[in-house]
């Protein structure tokens, strides 16, 4: 099962180093790795059709997406954010909060966004992970090239998105089944 701890696992190797390069994944992938640059062709501004991560990052995604059945593959939706590209997207979804929530005041609705996107703050060690190059958005593509199902699209901003919600509510064991996969090939590296 997957815990409902932040950091369940305190055997695991977490990345903190923010002095490590980052590498271009587009690059240095392989076969099973492919990239749906949504914010890039979104036209997200500070966008890049690149997909940099940490080079620690990097070297894991691979080795995760190796232990994939054949024909299996990772989809890395958003690695790496500029500053710009955080700051735009914090923008939007907290409008968007806003606009859906009317009753709440401003600092509620911060705080709303701030449980899906981390506020665009200029802080090296508390800023937000995506502009690091450490934090995945990602899924599992099938044999057949589509998304396996996780009960959410990319960029869902509900309760449904949070990684042990099928833990809570069986209303599919295949969703749970498959995000309890993805969470723990991500866990064994």
């Amino acid at each position: 099962p997957i815990p409902s701890e932040l950091f369940p696992n305190q055997n695991a190797t977490y990345i903190n180093s923010l002095e490590e390069p980052l590498v271009d994944l587009c690059l240095c992938s392989g076969p099973n790795i492919i990239f749906g640059h949504n914010y890039y062709f979104n036209k997200i501004e500070g966008t890049s059709p690149h997909c940099y991560a940490r080079e620690e990052v990097a070297k894991k995604l691979i080795k995760i997406s190796n232990q994939l059945p054949t024909g299996y593959k990772l989809k890395i939706f958003d690695i790496w954010r500029s500053f710009k590209t955080q700051y735009m997207l914090y923008k939007n979804f907290e409008e968007m909060f806003r606009q859906q929530n009317p009753d709440m005041d401003d600092e509620e609705v911060s705080l709303l966004t701030q449980k899906y996107v981390s506020r665009p703050i200029r802080e090296t060690l508390n800023g937000p992970v995506h502009c690091s190059g450490g934090s995945v958005d990602l899924t599992i593509v099938s044999e057949n090239g589509k998304e396996i199902d996780m009960g959410t699209s990319f960029d869902d901003f509900s309760i449904v998105a949070h990684t042990d919600y099928f833990e809570k509510n069986t209303c599919s064991i295949e969703v749970r089944n498959n995000r309890r996969w993805l969470y723990n090939l991500m866990i064994s590296e």
